[in-house]
């Protein structure tokens, strides 16, 4: 009888340090403050983001010669 309340005893001690120690689980973060300074520099800058973007390959700048071969 004494055992098992002894057993029981470790069990409850060793699932309360597991809980306690677990890392806590977000579901999620909560937004920080942002401030207005901030949010105007990123709305001024916004734009520019994309040209940040790698482009595509640059065709020749050459006249075309379809319309140039052409006579009149």
């Amino acid at each position: 009888m004494a055992a098992s309340y002894k057993v029981q005893g470790v069990v409850i001690v060793m699932v309360l340090l597991l809980i306690i120690t677990s890392p806590p689980c977000y579901a999620r973060l909560l937004m920080e403050k942002v401030s207005l300074a901030d949010t105007q520099v990123m709305d001024k800058y916004r734009p520019l983001l994309l040209n940040l973007l790698p482009k595509g390959p640059v065709p020749p700048s050459a006249p075309s010669k379809r319309t140039n071969d052409s006579v009149n």
